[in-house]
Formats: C-alpha cells, structure tokens, sequence
C-alpha cells in the first residue's frame, strides 16, 4: 500500500486545543511516527491533554479536528483566531 520506500521516522509535535470556554490547553508534545494514521495521533492528543485539564474530559478522539499550522507558542492571539476552511458549512 502506498509507497514501499517511503522511510517511517519517529517526530514530535506540539500540540494545543482550542475549546470554547475561558482557559484553553497549554501546549503539550506528543511522540509518533510518520508512519501511524491519523486516528492513533488523535488517540494520543486526547490522552495527554485528558491527563493534564479536566476542561477536555468530554473530548473524543473522533471528534477532533486537526490543523497544521506553524505558530509561535507565546501567540495566543494567532492561535484563537484560527479558522477552519469548513467552519461556515452546514
């Protein structure tokens, strides 16, 4: 399936949440490899953030969006006012 060839390297991403309430998740890092599907990602990101704010008790892995953006982490500005291109569907 897909490219035979392709080299699988372990990364680490730094991951926030972004949630409609008054205090958002501090950044967070999370280990993977190129190699894993996007569903194990999710399954860590909700792992981790679970561990350290009670405000995502309710959150499951399914549910989440994610976006690549490359952000400082101290722009909190930046980072809530990002926009999903499909956020205006319905």
């Amino acid at each position: 399936m897909g490219n035979k060839y392709r080299i699988m390297v372990d990364i680490v991403l730094t991951c926030r949440l972004f949630k409609e309430i008054e205090t958002n998740s501090k950044e967070f890092t999370i280990n993977i490899n190129t190699g894993d599907y996007i569903a194990n990602l999710k399954e860590k990101i909700c792992k981790e953030v679970k561990k350290t704010n009670n405000e995502f008790l309710d959150i499951e892995a399914d549910g989440l969006s994610l976006w690549k953006v490359e952000i400082d982490n101290n722009n909190d500005d930046e980072f809530s006012s990002l926009v999903l291109p499909n956020d205006n569907l319905t």
